[in-house]
């Protein structure tokens, strides 16, 4: 039981770093058009990756009786 529970969790752990190293991935290819189109004189219009997580999120509201 507790081999299991470790493999999941090593699993978890695994995934995370997959994930993390990708998102920097993607801010890296990101940055380098940016720098790419600096070079070049252009402007660079594109968003950072996950631009559409910074906006802030409706708060939910809750009702306690």
């Amino acid at each position: 039981m507790f081999y299991r529970i470790r493999l999941a969790l090593k699993e978890e752990s695994e995934l995370k770093e997959q994930g993390r190293q990708e998102a920097y991935q993607e801010v890296d290819d990101w940055n380098t058009r940016r720098l790419e189109a600096e070079a070049r004189g252009e402007t660079f219009t594109e968003p950072p990756p996950g631009h559409d997580s910074l906006k802030p999120r409706k708060k939910k509201r809750f009702i306690f009786f």
